[in-house]
């Protein structure tokens, strides 16, 4: 004889199905939420530093400059450590660097596709992952 499940015990098992699924999907909205939130913090501190810099004397001078870099370097990385951001990159119309966390790559050309949608006349973030 098969032994049957009571009418309380499955509304109990169904009603924690329901509880925890619940818990489960509001707390994944929830998260994506305060991710997306984040994320655009981010972008939009970046751009409150971008701004700053393009208003410097001293950069808008020495961009596009032969040697601009050794001005706008020890600038671009005081404002990079007082900001506590992780690189501050600063190009000319040529896509030449003028700054870089890594020294050894002021003055290379700048590739890496960003740099098209750059010169556009709006304002904008992207977003690169790390490896």
């Amino acid at each position: 004889m098969k032994k049957r499940i009571k009418l309380r015990t499955k509304i109990l098992i169904l009603s924690s199905i329901l509880v925890c699924s619940s818990v489960l999907v509001s707390g994944w909205m929830m998260l994506i939420s305060i991710s997306d939130s984040f994320e655009e913090e981010i972008g939009e501190r970046a751009i409150a530093i971008a701004r700053t810099l393009t208003q410097l004397d001293d950069i808008i001078i020495n961009v596009g400059q032969e040697g601009g870099e050794e001005y706008i370097q020890p600038i671009a990385e005081r404002i990079r450590l007082s900001t506590n951001v992780d690189y501050i990159v600063i190009l000319d119309m040529n896509r030449i660097r003028y700054s870089h966390p890594s020294e050894t790559r002021i003055g290379e050309v700048f590739e890496g596709g960003d740099e098209i949608a750059a010169y556009s006349e709006h304002e904008y973030t992207s977003k690169a992952w790390e490896n």
